[in-house]
């Protein structure tokens, strides 16, 4: 059900936060970035999505990985910058390159202006999921995501983890990871005077050419048309219920120019953030329009693998493309994580707090006879919550 109380200024926070992609940035701040040679082009898209056959389209355990981190810099009023496309585009980076077999990332420029904070993201043995279902063991590796107190909600900080998943992109995607928060994880300050909100993911369909730097930008939220429709499952922190509930944001496409074509907002009062410092898994799920105009456009997020209103909630008639778009390419690309505002302390106070994430996949629905179901996939086509995964990278 919708949240009722959610408050006015959340909306024109969302709003605004979708423009500014990190701590600090802003749409010029990334049209002015100094472009690397373009890359030779690759096929143009094809004009349908593909029809979403079962299969891993991309997995990661972090295990055979090398250990890496995102360069975080001091603040940009000390000579501070974000990293961000398309430095650290994997076909076009050369000292800023994402983990082994990722795409791309963003980490802004630390609120710190003596020295940089934390990492925004690291990858090593901190981050591992070494009990639970499926998981590798007690050894292993895995990402851990160090967040900024930033002193006021809507200061946003951090960045994404992205994966592309090719020109044609996925009528159907599924998406799951396991996550969990550090036992001292707070959401707002000692006063309760603070809103606090975290993307989760952003899943979106990106039209342009991925392999063309100077002209395409796939962190950019909307060019204005290419990077879009989207969806951002978050956590909001409301302060006025002292509740964390999910809250789902839709961002359309088509939409003229210097639009960013806002769709609807909800929150899920009932579905609350998991306060117990373990781990838990995240799934998620999109399809697009069956045609251009048709509401029957699809969003779903779950944990730990179950359909109650506590740890579950879903969209069956999402408008993504209106008639006047087109449903190709389907969803292609990823960004994990992204960025969050949180506020439990002011800037001075240098405060940072972990989330870590391990065991990373997305795929297509699997049907029963996929032997990557090992015969317990779920009726609507979702792995196992014990499936072990494997090192999978296009």
């Amino acid at each position: 059900m919708s949240n009722p109380y959610l408050q006015t200024t959340l909306i024109s926070s969302v709003l605004l936060v979708a423009l500014i992609p990190g701590c600090g940035r802003t749409i010029t701040d990334l049209l002015n970035q100094t472009p690397s040679d373009p890359i030779p082009l690759e096929p143009i898209p094809s004009p349908s999505p593909l029809p979403s056959p079962s299969a891993i389209i991309f997995s990661d355990n972090f295990e055979s990985s090398p250990d890496w981190h995102s360069q975080q810099t001091v603040h940009k009023s000390v000579g501070g910058v974000d990293r961000a496309w398309p430095a650290t585009y994997s076909r076009a980076c050369t000292t800023t390159c994402p983990p082994e077999g990722w795409t791309a990332y963003r980490a802004a420029a630390s609120y710190f202006t003596d020295t940089p904070g934390l990492e925004t993201f690291t990858l090593g043995a901190q981050g591992h999921r070494s009990s639970g279902p499926g998981s590798t063991g007690a050894t292993g590796k895995g990402i851990t995501r160090n967040v900024e107190s930033s002193g006021a909600y809507g200061s946003w900080e951090g960045g994404s983890l992205d994966v592309w998943l090719g020109p044609e992109g996925q009528e159907e995607l599924l998406v799951r990871y396991w996550l969990k928060y550090a036992p001292d994880w707070t959401w707002t300050d000692a006063g309760n005077t603070q809103h606090a909100q975290q993307k989760l993911i952003r899943i979106s369909r990106f039209a342009g050419d991925v392999t063309d730097t100077v002209n395409f930008n796939p962190q950019m939220f909307f060019n204005p048309t290419q990077n879009g429709p989207s969806w951002m499952p978050d956590w909001y922190y409301n302060h006025s219920y002292s509740s964390t509930s999910f809250f789902s944001s839709e961002f359309f496409n088509p939409q003229p120019s210097g639009s960013i074509g806002y769709g609807p907002t909800q929150t899920f009062a009932s579905l609350l953030w998991p306060s117990d410092g373990g781990w838990h898994l995240y799934e998620f799920r999109v399809k697009m329009n069956s045609a251009p105009g048709v509401s029957d456009g699809h969003w779903e997020l779950w944990i730990d693998g179950l359909t109650t209103p506590e740890k579950h909630a879903a969209k069956t008639d999402v408008l993504w493309v209106d008639s006047t778009g087109s449903v190709s390419p389907g969803w292609n690309y990823l960004m994990f994580l992204d960025n969050i505002t949180v506020a439990p302390a002011e800037v001075s106070a240098k405060k940072e707090m972990q989330i870590f994430l391990d065991d990373v996949v997305v795929y297509s629905p699997m049907s029963a006879a996929d032997p990557e179901c090992g015969g317990n996939c779920s009726a609507d086509g979702r792995l196992p919550t014990d499936y072990v995964v494997k090192k999978v990278h296009p």
